[in-house]
């Protein structure tokens, strides 16, 4: 098969809380379809708090990945773009990260408000997972993220109100017991406790939704653990997830220590930390919302990007 020519692909880099991301996607007839993605774990907002200070390991382990990943999309097109989502929204010395990182590759780092990124989540994964929807059904995307989660509602693929939540994954787990290696048992309840309090309207905002899709690293991460170490793009987009099976999954996961996790198929090492974490807030996000089952979806932030967030 022939390449696509460069002028019809583009490249985006993201830098979020837990992971830097690539995707290469190119233009097919009237919409934009996914090449592919390369995700390394970086964990930019370890330690960040909630108004504090990247630390310098953070901060060159992830532009060390970005440089390499701007390097490989060079290979592919000149149209790259770069943006960045809750941890760097958080940081006080965020500018330590977007300067390095255009002296190193000239590019200038666009940082996404939250209600943003859960517009582009709604977009992406609307592009992936938006058929047979008639025109009045309401949709939810829930993408939760190391540092933050959003929500995005709409009627059929017309998105309505979106909105940014301060917890995710990496928070979650670095303000509760679920710190400690391996938790008390008392962590799960306060892990919920705390999830609960932050995910605090949610429940009106998706009033009514008839189809949920989960994106992000703890969605996938999950249904590949469910389809015993399949990994992202090759069986779990557009799987089904349980809010039984993300209960069992904590449950399950809680008391073991990192090490133990880290042989668990599915999941990788650089996520066996917060996995639980990241477990607790879509448990308690379906939870919110009185849904019991929802879509996973690989399209997500970065797609919706591409598609909706692209200004020449």
């Amino acid at each position: 098969m022939r390449a696509p020519a460069a002028g019809s692909l583009r490249a985006l880099l993201s830098i979020g809380t837990n992971s830097t991301r690539l995707l290469l996607a190119k233009r097919s007839n009237a919409a934009w379809i996914t090449v592919s993605q390369a995700r390394r774990g970086t964990r930019l907002g370890q330690g960040l708090g909630p108004r504090g200070m990247l630390r310098d390991d953070a901060i060159a382990r992830t532009l060390a990945a970005a440089v390499e990943f701007v390097a490989r999309a060079r290979e592919n097109t000149p149209q790259i773009r770069a943006i960045a989502t809750s941890a760097m929204r958080r940081a006080r010395n965020a500018r330590a990260l977007s300067a390095a990182l255009e002296a190193r590759t000239g590019l200038q780092l666009e940082i996404i408000p939250g209600e943003e990124e859960a517009r582009y989540s709604f977009v992406g994964a609307l592009a992936g997972h938006g058929e047979g929807l008639s025109a009045g059904a309401r949709v939810g995307v829930l993408d939760a993220g190391g540092g933050s989660t959003e929500f995005a509602v709409g009627a059929g693929a017309r998105l309505e109100r979106s909105r940014s939540f301060e917890i995710g994954a990496v928070r979650l787990t670095e303000e509760t017991p679920l710190r400690a290696d391996p938790p008390p048992p008392h962590a799960l309840p306060a892990a919920r406790e705390r999830a609960r309090a932050a995910l605090a309207g949610i429940a009106g905002l998706g009033a009514g939704v008839v189809r949920l899709i989960c994106v992000g690293g703890t969605a996938t991460t999950c249904a590949a653990m469910l389809s015993l170490g399949a990994r992202e793009a090759e069986r779990v987009d557009g799987m089904t997830l349980a809010r039984a099976e993300l209960t069992a999954l904590a449950e399950r996961l809680a008391p073991l220590r990192v090490s133990e996790r880290c042989a668990v198929p599915g999941l990788p090492a650089q996520r066996a930390d917060i996995i639980v974490g990241g477990l607790i807030v879509l448990e308690q996000a379906l939870e919110a919302l009185s849904i019991e089952r929802a879509i996973v979806s690989v399209h997500d932030l970065l797609l919706g990007y591409v598609i909706d967030g692209w200004k020449a």
